[in-house]
Order: structure tokens, then sequence, then C-alpha cells
């Protein structure tokens, strides 16, 4: 087997220019070996293809990963490991092959992306919990996995903004997993099943349609579920009530939602957290939060969450149903890199009536057309894909704050 140590790496890089620097890749071809030493130190400025070894000795070397224009990923057959990793990448470092860290991540700037639709590739801490500066724009947007005895938090969330979960110490012994999903549990877009909330035990009264988690392990734990003023909570209790909440699971031997619990309430319904009694998390395919009262909900908005940009007259704009009641409003867009888009003091629905597209102005609505600071040609339109949006409206009981995803085709 042939080694390659840390300092050869170096020594070649050094030797290259700045420009090839940033843009030149790593394969670590089958058979060869990686392994970093002591406190050396390596910077990758391109992807890393691991096909052999990539290994550490010892618990205080680094690896950085860093580009300030460009998405990385690591891929290759074999799951690279890592003592202390380093994420300075504002585009994003996608994996494509699960990797190991052993001592801890310092995220710098970007996120770690791993594909929901596969938990096993996701970024794995063993025998270490720790992870430094943690936070909206930094943080795990997919799967992490912890395995060991302490109590964990993981710093997992979407593409925008952290959504972490706890769970009890010693609950990944075994390997715990989780990842969290922005989404309506009826539709959900990464599973292969539909959790419809309309699916429950009589003593449940709701089941919220803005969000859930994803946590396995097969050790029995308590799990702590967040919320932010993104999920809507407000809507489901009021202010004083949030004790009446509880946690929820999608049972796979029940084929339905069942009660998991509360054992403590924390905060706000803009902000808060939510503990649930003892469960086994593979039991669940899924869990979230619910309640256990009924509470009488008057839908003030309807929103579209698609638009076509084709001009045929059907959803040709960003449509938000009754949104021509609450005029103090605003609408921000933002891409999947947080990048604003479009904004607007005021969006009206120009044909309140009709679900026709028909006398509106491009910049009166979202037509799928950017008009943020970034934008170099306005009547360009942006590229099919999913927008993240939030919407702030000022009622006669205060303010709101509805958000979500947006999805823009031709």
């Amino acid at each position: 087997m042939k080694t390659i140590y840390t300092l050869f790496f170096i020594v070649m890089f050094s030797a290259l220019s700045g420009q090839t620097l940033n843009t030149c890749d790593i394969k670590n071809h089958n058979g060869s070996t990686i392994q970093t030493h002591g406190s050396s130190q390596l910077g990758i400025y391109g992807n890393l293809i691991n096909d052999g070894e990539f290994t550490e000795n010892g618990n205080t070397s680094e690896v950085g990963f860093y580009n300030d224009t460009n998405s990385l990923t690591i891929s290759g057959e074999n799951a690279p490991k890592f003592a202390n990793l380093i994420v300075n990448v504002s585009q994003d470092i996608n994996l494509e092959v699960n990797s190991i860290v052993n001592t801890g991540i310092l995220f710098v700037d970007g996120n770690i992306v791993t594909p929901r639709s596969t938990p096993q590739v996701s970024i794995d801490l063993v025998d270490t919990d720790i992870y430094i500066n943690e936070g909206d724009d930094t943080h795990v947007d997919g799967y992490n996995s912890y395995t060991g005895s302490e109590q964990y938090l993981f710093p997992v969330g979407d593409a925008f903004r952290l959504r972490p979960i706890s769970v009890q110490a010693a609950a990944a012994e075994n390997t715990s997993r989780a990842a969290y999903f922005f989404e309506n549990p009826d539709t959900p877009s990464a599973f292969a099943t539909n959790f419809d909330r309309n699916e429950k035990k009589d003593e449940i009264a709701f089941v919220t349609p803005v969000e859930f988690w994803d946590l396995d392990g097969n050790r029995t734990t308590r799990a702590t579920l967040t919320w932010d003023a993104m999920s809507n909570i407000g809507d489901l209790v009021n202010e004083n009530n949030i004790t009446e909440l509880i946690v929820v699971g999608w049972s796979k031997a029940d084929q339905q939602w069942v009660n998991l619990g509360n054992t403590s309430t924390n905060g706000t319904v803009l902000n808060g957290e939510i503990t649930s009694d003892l469960f086994n998390p593979d039991d669940f395919e899924i869990i979230t939060i619910g309640g256990t009262t009924v509470r009488e909900i008057r839908e003030e908005l309807t929103i579209f969450s698609a638009l076509s940009s084709d001009s045929n007259g059907k959803n040709d704009y960003f449509k938000i149903e009754g949104i021509n009641n609450f005029p103090d409003n605003t609408l921000k867009i933002y891409n999947r890199w947080g990048v604003l888009v479009y904004s607007k003091e005021g969006y009206t629905d120009p044909n309140p009536l009709s679900t026709d597209d028909n006398n509106f102005n491009d910049f009166d609505v979202f037509t799928g057309k950017s008009n943020g600071r970034a934008t170099i040609n306005t009547n360009d339109l942006l590229p099919v894909g999913t927008y993240f949006y939030i919407l702030d409206y000022q009622t006669a009981s205060g303010h709101k704050c509805k958000s979500g995803y947006l999805y823009v085709n031709r």
C-alpha cells in the first residue's frame, strides 16, 4: 500500500500558483493512503475524491475546505476520516459519501449538505460531540450522525436556518442520526410514503403542517425539538397555551401519528422548545410537534407554492390569496444560498377573485424575475428551482409571519 503523507501535499500545493490552487481537486486513488499527522494542517481548495484511504494519526491535525466562489464536493468509494474539519466554503460542501470527524468541526462559512434521500450519507461525529460556530449559515443541511455517550444537539437545519434537535446521554452509543425538513408531512419530498396528518390517535388534536425531523437510533431517549417564528406555532396554540403542545411520531407499526408526550416546554410561540417522553426513535418514521387541544383556525391566507414563468395565464405569478386584506406587508424571496432575489413592500394579488393570471406588471408581483441587488439584468428569469419566501404582515391582532418554499418552473 502506498502512503502519502500530509507534508507531501503541502509541498506540492505550495509549488502551484494561487489560481491553480483554488481550482485543484484531490483524487486519492484506490490503494493509496492520505494520512494527516500530529498538528499538521491541510488546506483543500477543490473537490476531494476519495477512492483510497484518507485518515488521521492523532487527534490534533486539521483539514480545511476553502472556497469563496464555488461549492465543493466530497465523493468517492470510501469515507474520509478527519480529526478536525474546517468548513469555509461560502457555497457549501456537498457530501456524496459519508465523512467521519473524530475531534471536532469548525464552521466558518457555509453548510455541509447531504442528500436527504440517502440518510446513510451523513457527516458523522464519532467519539466527539464538538462543533463550533453553528448558525443559520453554518450547519448541516441534511443528515448528521453522532456516536458517543454524551447528550447531543444535532446542528441540523435546511438551506436557510439552523433547526436543531437533541437526544439524551447514551442515546447514541450505537449511533443516532437526524435531519430537519421544512416541509408538510403530508407531502414529504425525500420519503417513499406520505404521513397523513389526519391519520392520528384520538388524543391528538393536530399535527403541524410546517416541519418535521427524521431521528434514527435504537436506544430509548427523550428528544427535544425546537421552533422559531417560521414554525408558525401561533397558528396552532395561543400565546399562553404552549404547554398543550406535544411531540408526535409517525408509528411504523400503526401507520399513524401517536403521542410521544411533553415532559417540558419553554419559550413563547415565536421561539421555544419541547421535550418528549421516552421513546425508541427507530419505531418512528419521523417526529414533529402536535397538540392535544383543538383550536379553531381561520386561514387568513392561501399561499400557492409554485409558479411557471411561461405566460400561459395559469400560475404565472406568486399568488397569495387574501393578501389584499393586509396591505401592511413585506415579502422577501431568497435563493438556496440565502441571496435576496426579490423584495416587495405592500405585495398584492392583482386577480383576487380568479386563478387566471391577467393584467399584472412583472414587478408588482413575483413572476420568477429578480429585483434583488445581485441581479445583473432584471429582465432575465431566475433559474428553475426551489426558493424560500418570508412574508411579514400586520393584522388587527398583531404581527404575523409566514414562510416556506416556492418552486419556480418554466
